[in-house]
């Protein structure tokens, strides 16, 4: 994908993090890029609601969570016809060897690891909408 502007207004984007500060920080960041479709979910629970009840294109999800964690909504979500063409960001401030490759042999193809900036972020969407 070459502009990624011509896709911004178009694709909807849902947050899930159990701090606000995190959702507000990469909400932030995603919305200074020209997103507007931006949603955000305190847990995996809630994000998987809204994700049922709306379209999404893309979740950002943070790992450790409590209740459902980001390794099981990403899960519940391949799982789901309805769902499973949504593309998924694990966030995570645990960028261990281990959990690395916990995420890869899971399915996850994106992985962010926190502290993160605009850079990262604007990288990791050029590459997520590129594979439409």
């Amino acid at each position: 994908m070459k502009d990624i502007d011509s896709v911004l207004k178009s694709k909807k984007i849902l947050i899930v993090d159990d701090e606000s500060f995190m959702r507000t920080v990469l909400g932030g960041i995603i919305k200074h890029m020209g997103f507007l479709g931006v949603s955000e979910a305190r847990d995996g629970k809630s994000a998987l609601e809204m994700l049922r009840a709306k379209p999404f294109d893309i979740c950002f999800c943070d790992w450790e969570m409590p209740g459902m964690n980001g390794l099981d909504l990403f899960n519940e979500i391949k799982a789901d016809e309805e769902l499973n063409h949504v593309k998924f960001i694990m966030v995570t401030g645990n960028s261990e060897a281990e959990k690395v490759k916990e995420a890869i042999g899971s399915g996850i193809k994106e992985y962010i690891a926190k502290p993160f900036n605009e850079v990262v972020i604007r990288k990791k969407l050029i590459k997520v909408l590129s594979s439409d």
